[in-house]
């Protein structure tokens, strides 16, 4: 096999464990720094508190979970079900300084803070305010902004680059639309401003990813439509990679894969850059009935995709979860997975997979592009539990059985620890716009 069909990467990549009992979220948000990955907000169909039926007229501000990278242990930072904490939604300004609990927004690391903008919630809508969390006095600031700022929106990426953050695409709440427009936010001067890029820009979509690559904002899936900025149920997802060059333009490429094997075009699956390389795991395409359990690799220099094998145990299909890389270490959390039993289910709540049984994931997959001797010999441990615990068993460390039991224990975060099967509620054509965001 020529090296220009063949993916370059130090070691063969391990899925290393699935510990259960994290965060029982969708269309959340994480970013990481330094070892810890930090959660932000979601949707929880057996979650009480931010959008149950008995809760119509509350909002929660929005809560933020951290996890250990090394130990996979979940710890929650902040409570969003304090009385003092609950908000009636006629008073949309008493959560000031704090973002109200909302789903299909978007973070970025920036030094020790984590920046938030967009997301939307059923009670008050898509918010366009742009927030910080600061991780080390875990305390929130609502930023202060001048220039052009965009609309609120849902399903739209949200990247850093040097001091400024890309906003790109996403579906525009003032004009019930697809987008493909491109603003800058200045962290520094906290200034707005759209980017009126030269070249042709990618098709307006949602539920895409964006990377950022040498100074290039790569683009790939996502959710269009065949009438282009309109939502009329017709689905399209785009397979191409485009980017966008930061610092030459900015400006567009064209369309970068011109052979070879490569992902169906698929929307609300994740995506991480690691050693200048775009990864791509999981997603669903309408159009297909298919939730991807699939890992991809696209190279730059080559602009080839490459299907990535990895040992272990492959995880389950699944969209609208997160991965954050943590230098070898990708952690995919939360997420929705489709199940086979469809008489342990109830319909989810979005408009467009009645006929498909689905259920929230409370899961926290580890990934390790460059697993040590030492990870390897846990994973096969793992898969013998019974027999380390026999009595003629060799004597394990102390040390080794935490770590072991950090890799295999569940956590005790999930809203609800039942089997995750969402509510059943049939969602009307007038309803469909008003849960879009749940895609």
């Amino acid at each position: 096999m020529s090296t220009r069909n063949k993916l370059d990467l130090d070691a063969k990549p391990a899925w290393v464990t699935a510990v259960d009992g994290g965060p029982r979220r969708v269309n959340h948000a994480s970013a990481a720094i330094e070892d810890r990955v930090y959660l932000f907000g979601g949707y929880c169909s057996l979650d009480s508190t931010p959008y149950s039926e008995q809760a119509t007229r509350t909002v929660t501000t929005i809560d933020v979970f951290c996890l250990h990278s090394t130990t996979m242990r979940w710890k929650k930072l902040r409570d969003n079900d304090g009385t003092d904490k609950v908000k009636n939604i006629i008073d949309r300004n008493s959560f000031k300084d704090t973002p109200y609990m909302r789903y299909g927004h978007a973070v970025t690391p920036y030094n020790d803070k984590v920046y938030l903008w967009g997301g939307r919630n059923d009670q008050y809508g898509p918010d366009a305010d742009m927030f910080s969390y600061c991780t080390k006095s875990n305390s929130w600031e609502k930023v202060e902004w001048s220039g052009n700022r965009p609309f609120g929106r849902d399903g739209h990426t949200m990247n850093t680059w040097n001091d400024k953050i890309i906003i790109f695409g996403g579906f525009d709440a003032e004009y019930d639309t697809y987008s493909n427009d491109t603003h800058i936010f200045d962290i520094k001067e906290k200034f707005w401003s759209r980017v009126v890029t030269s070249g042709s820009a990618p098709r307006w979509r949602d539920f895409h990813t964006a990377v950022i690559i040498q100074d290039k904002l790569f683009i790939f899936g996502g959710r269009c439509d065949v009438f282009g900025t309109q939502q009329s149920a017709r689905d399209y997802y785009d397979p191409s990679v485009r980017y966008l060059d930061l610092k030459n333009g900015p400006v567009w490429s064209n369309q970068l894969v011109k052979s070879g094997v490569q992902p169906v075009g698929r929307r609300s699956h994740a995506a991480f850059a690691y050693k200048d390389k775009m990864f791509v795991f999981g997603g669903f395409n309408q159009r297909e009935k298919s939730h991807f359990n699939d890992l991809w690799c696209f190279d730059p220099t080559t602009c080839l995709w490459y299907p990535v094998s990895a040992s272990g145990n492959l995880p389950s299909p699944r969209r609208r979860h997160t991965a954050s890389c943590i230098g070898s270490k990708v952690l995919i959390s939360g997420g929705t997975a489709p199940v086979e039993d469809r008489n342990k289910w109830m319909a989810d709540e979005s408009e467009d997979e009645s006929d498909i049984a689905l259920k929230d994931l409370a899961e926290t997959v580890l990934l390790d592009f460059d697993p040590s001797l030492k990870t390897l010999c846990m994973m096969e441990a793992m898969q013998n539990m019974s027999l380390l615990s026999s009595p003629n068993a060799p004597r394990l460390p102390r040390t080794l059985i935490n770590e072991l039991n950090d890799l295999t224990e569940d956590n005790e975060i999930s809203c609800n620890r039942t089997n995750g099967y969402p509510h059943a509620l049939k969602v009307s054509d007038r309803q469909r716009k008003f849960n879009r965001g749940k895609a």
